[in-house]
This record gives C-alpha cells, sequence and structure tokens, in this order.
C-alpha cells in the first residue's frame, strides 16, 4: 500500500475508540449519565473538538512514519489531515496554529525516535486491535498505539504516545494514573505469555503555542504485578455488569437519571456542557442542536446489553 492510498483510507475510515475497550468503561466509570448521552442515546457534538482533531492526526502521522520508516510520509500526513479538516474549526487562527504545532511536534518525534525505533525494535503491531476474553467470557477490545520487541534481548512492550501543551509529566502522568496502562499491558500479558513483557513506555510529545521547538521525551516505564492484572480484570467484569443491568433497567421503565445518575460536576465529562443538566428530545432517534446521532456509539451499548442477556 502506498502513503497515498493509506491516507485515503484514514480519511475515508476515521479512528473510533474500541468497544469495550478502556476509554468506554472510562466514561462510565468517571460519570454515568455522561455514558448515558454518549452511549446509550448516541449523542455526538457535530463538530470535534479542536484538542482531539490535533491528538488525532498527531498519532495518524506517527502512525505514518513507522509504517512507511519516512519523516516526509509523517508530515504529508498532518498536512493533507489538517486541509480536510478545516471545516471542523470555527477559528481559522486556531486551525493555523494547530496545524503549525503539530507538524513541528511530529517533526521533533521523527528526529528524535524514527530512526532509533527502526534499529532498536521490531514493530509487532501497529495500531493493531486485538479481541480478548475476560475470565467469564466477555471479549474486551485492546489497541496500543504500537507493540515492539527489543531486538536484543526479545523483551516486549508498548509504546503510547501523549501529546501536552502543560508539561512532559503531565503526559506521562495521563498514562500511568490511569487504567489505560493497565489494559495494555493486561493485553500484551494474554498475547505473548511466554516472553517478558515490559510494560507500557510514556512517549510524550510536548509543546505550547509560545514554543518554537516541540520537545519528545520517554519519561517512564508504567509496570504492573500479576495481582494488580487480576484484580483489574474482576473490576473490569463488575463495571460492565453494572452498565449491562443499567441499559436495562431503562427497558423496565426506569428513568434515565435514576439508572445512571449524573455526578457532582456541573457538566459531567464536560463532553455535553450544553445539554448535560437540559431536558433532552422525547425521541431518542432526535438529537438536540448541535449533536447528531452516532450509530458506533449506539452500536457499543448495544453490545455491552447483550452481556446481561447472555448471562
Amino acid at each position: 500500500m502506498t502513503h497515498g492510498e493509506w491516507l485515503a483510507e484514514k480519511m475515508a475510515n476515521p479512528d473510533r475508540e474500541s468497544y469495550n475497550g478502556f476509554h468506554v468503561i472510562q466514561t462510565f466509570f468517571q460519570d454515568p449519565y455522561s455514558f448515558y448521552l454518549k452511549y446509550v442515546r448516541g449523542l455526538k457534538t457535530v463538530k470535534t473538538k479542536p484538542a482531539l482533531v490535533k491528538g488525532g492526526i498527531i498519532h495518524n502521522a506517527i502512525e505514518a512514519a513507522y509504517i512507511f520508516n519516512d519523516k516526509d510520509s509523517a508530515i504529508n500526513t498532518v498536512r493533507a489531515l489538517f486541509d480536510a479538516r478545516a471545516d471542523e474549526y470555527d477559528e481559522r487562527e486556531k486551525h493555523a496554529t494547530d496545524w503549525r504545532d503539530a507538524e513541528a511536534m511530529v517533526s521533533a518525534w521523527c528526529d528524535e525516535w524514527l530512526a532509533y525505533d527502526r534499529s532498536t525494535y521490531h514493530y509487532l503491531h501497529i495500531e493493531e486491535a486485538f479481541e480478548l476474553p475476560l475470565a467469564n467470557g466477555y471479549i474486551i477490545t485492546v489497541r496500543p498505539d504500537i507493540v515492539m520487541q527489543r531486538k536484543s534481548d526479545g523483551e516486549i512492550r508498548a509504546l503510547d504516545h501523549k501529546t501536552t501543551g502543560w508539561s512532559l509529566m503531565s503526559g506521562h502522568d495521563a498514562l500511568a494514573d490511569t487504567d489505560q496502562s493497565t489494559t495494555y499491558i493486561w493485553a500484551l500479558s494474554k498475547l505473548y505469555p511466554n516472553n517478558v513483557v515490559l510494560g507500557v513506555e510514556s512517549d510524550v510529545i510536548f509543546k505550547r503555542s509560545n514554543m518554537r521547538e516541540a520537545k519528545c521525551q520517554r519519561v517512564g516505564i508504567i509496570q504492573r504485578s500479576s495481582w494488580y492484572l487480576n484484580e483489574w480484570e474482576l473490576s473490569t467484569i463488575s463495571w460492565l455488569k453494572d452498565i449491562a443491568r443499567r441499559i436495562e433497567m431503562l427497558a423496565e421503565g426506569y428513568p434515565p437519571a435514576f439508572a445512571f445518575p449524573r455526578g457532582q460536576s456541573q457538566w459531567g465529562t464536560s463532553d455535553f456542557p450544553d445539554i448535560y443538566r437540559a431536558p433532552l428530545p422525547e425521541d431518542s432517534n432526535e438529537a438536540p442542536v448541535g449533536y447528531e446521532i452516532d450509530e458506533w456509539s449506539l452500536d457499543r451499548a448495544k453490545a455491552i446489553a447483550t452481556l446481561e442477556e447472555s448471562e
């Protein structure tokens, strides 16, 4: 596949969160009502937040660098995707700033890591999703940014790219302080039971708009004990069963705010600031102004709901 063909495929099929994966469960854990809005009602904003557009494009560009082993492919990915997604920005100046910053961040990353990674590691999986069963048979999908095997000793690790405008440590902490890293390590332990799985390494790219150059650093490696992984697996099963039961409650006639109560925050996870504490259209097939129905998200809730039925 040429870079042009790969890029056309990226534009036609935007990346998605993983079914039953970390982000889906995290939304419920953080705020049940935000989960209801996003997955049960299937609501999403018509326009993606600029920060998510920028971060996604940087991830795509690094993926291109790995696949084609070429900095030019990575930079051209940034340019093509920012050009294609210009309409998702309300402010032209913000679009131009994010484009400039993203290009600088990807350029710095390629200069720092592309040749090193190619000489040091075998690339086992690049943005590849894995469907793996939990202890009770529930299927969870996990998709690390990249899984690599060190050539010198066969040791396996996942690498997770984090972009930030705050600090290098904040990017690392966003990975280390959540179970996103746990999910990856659990998956690698299932995929490679006979290999040493070192953990997940944070690959942080840092730039503020007032900085001329970006900084790249692999801040640290997150590890989890076998006890920790087992406890995480049991907790995940419990969370999924809880979600399935709450979806069933809706079918039984319970009000959404009872099955999926709002949190203490005024705006939930901040994905729905203008509708979090406002009435929704009575017709679940109708979206509020500024939102649309996302069939992909609806399918995630439907899939989780079947877990309770299969018990």
